[in-house]
Formats: structure tokens, C-alpha cells, sequence
């Protein structure tokens, strides 16, 4: 009988970590804005979120660069609080970009139980990067008319 009990208890407990609608976080202002409209290949690029977390869990963030290629960057992983908040993020532009117009895509995997993740995806607004090729090909023009002025 008291297995019995102890099962029914389980399957109940398994049920509602399984399924119910927990609330995790709200994007408030979606598309997140880029504030670094313009930016160099290997340097770093800031985006504002504003957000409200609705638990103290630890979440697993994913970071994809996207013009038409997905060039995703290593998840790691990070406690968050409740609370809102207008958040300013800065991150490294890869340096193995090539020049191009971008959004990021970013995934937040919350852990909300040993039984449950649940992931929340938004986007930002779009930025140009500026790939080695062309910083290359610029400090190369300007060497050249640095040169031609000094023949002349």
C-alpha cells in the first residue's frame, strides 16, 4: 500500500515538472538593440536587453551570428536572478567574421527543474562587421596614399 502511495506521489510530482507553464523571463523590447552599429572583426560589440526573471535559476546562453550563415560561439553557462532590468551586454565579435550585415540570435536555457528546461530565443537589431579581408584592404590603401604623398 505504501508503495502505492509512493508511486501515485511520484507520478504526480513527475507530471507537474513536466508540464506546467512555468514562467521563466520576459523580453520586454524585442528586437534587443545594438548600440555598436558598425564593428571591426575581433573587437567587441554591445547590444541592450531589457528583461524581467521570474526565477533564480542557472541558464545555459547560446550566441549565434547570422547574415544568411549561422556562425555560432561557445554556450556558457550563468546564474540569474529575479528581477528586471535594462541590461547593456558586450561581446567579442569573432575574428573570423568575413564584413557582411548581421543580427545576433541568442537562446537562454533555463534549468527549472531535473525534469525541465525550457529555452526563450530573441534576436537583435542588425550591425556590419567589418571583416579582416577589409580592414586589410583599408590600412593597404592608406599605405599607398601615405606613399603617393610622399613622392609628390
Amino acid at each position: 500500500m505504501l508503495a502505492l502511495i509512493a508511486t501515485g506521489g511520484l507520478i504526480i510530482w513527475a507530471s507537474y515538472s513536466m508540464f506546467y507553464p512555468f514562467k521563466t523571463v520576459t523580453f520586454n523590447r524585442i528586437p534587443a538593440e545594438v548600440t555598436t552599429n558598425v564593428v571591426n572583426a575581433g573587437e567587441s560589440m554591445t547590444y541592450q536587453l531589457d528583461y524581467c526573471h521570474y526565477t533564480d535559476v542557472s541558464v545555459e546562453i547560446t550566441r549565434q551570428f547570422v547574415d544568411g550563415v549561422i556562425y555560432s560561439t561557445p554556450s556558457f553557462r550563468q546564474k540569474v536572478s529575479k528581477g528586471c532590468d535594462i541590461h547593456n551586454i558586450e561581446l567579442p565579435v569573432p575574428s573570423t567574421l568575413n564584413s557582411g550585415t548581421y543580427h545576433l540570435r541568442i537562446f537562454v536555457e533555463f534549468d527549472v527543474n531535473p525534469l525541465r528546461k525550457i529555452t526563450k530565443e530573441f534576436e537583435t537589431t542588425k550591425f556590419k562587421v567589418i571583416g579582416k579581408d577589409e580592414q586589410t584592404r583599408e590600412e593597404d590603401l592608406a599605405k599607398i596614399q601615405l606613399l603617393l604623398v610622399e613622392e609628390e
